[in-house]
């Protein structure tokens, strides 16, 4: 096994174990570092358009990512061996976020696993963050969560085509 250092922001180099994980993450750092370099200053409003539609898209894939993230770590139980009773606990203490958002993660990843073609939008960028949070708190309902899966298909089209 091959352990790969990936330094993040923060300057700490964390231990990745999958040489392709690190390489990605590194990309998007150093792609996200190019564009704050290059300047957001549209000069007209189809550009500035274009820039509003290509930041949500990369913003939902990322929040998307970090979703499934909460998932794998869940699944994997991987949070007991840091000391965790959760990875919904996991994530917030080491995200250093709200109780509310860390959990609105780790329901949102549990919906997702019910709702394969959301999941699939949601990592294309294709619905938002709203839009799938929305849809998680339904599925939160034990009353409606078996025939959630059922009617995802119309939810799905209202929320990839109605504002918020």
């Amino acid at each position: 096994m091959t352990v790969t250092p990936l330094v993040g922001e923060s300057g700490l180099a964390v231990e990745l174990v999958d040489a392709g994980l690190s390489k990605g993450l590194g990309q998007v750092a150093a792609g996200l570092d190019e564009v704050l370099a290059a300047g957001l200053d549209p000069v007209d409003s189809p550009e500035a358009i274009g820039l509003i539609r290509e930041g949500e898209v990369l913003g939902l894939r990322l929040d998307a990512a970090r979703v499934e993230l909460v998932d794998r770590i869940d699944r994997s139980g991987v949070f007991r061996t840091d000391g965790h009773h959760s990875a919904k606990a996991m994530v917030r203490h080491v995200a250093m976020l709200s109780g509310p958002e860390a959990a609105a993660r780790a329901k949102t990843a549990r919906a997702l696993r019910d709702l394969p073609e959301t999941r699939a939008a949601f990592r294309a960028g294709e619905v938002g963050s709203c839009q799938v949070r929305r849809l998680a708190r339904v599925h939160a309902n034990p009353r409606v969560r078996g025939r959630l899966p059922d009617s995802e298909a119309r939810l799905l089209g209202f929320a990839r085509g109605e504002d918020y």
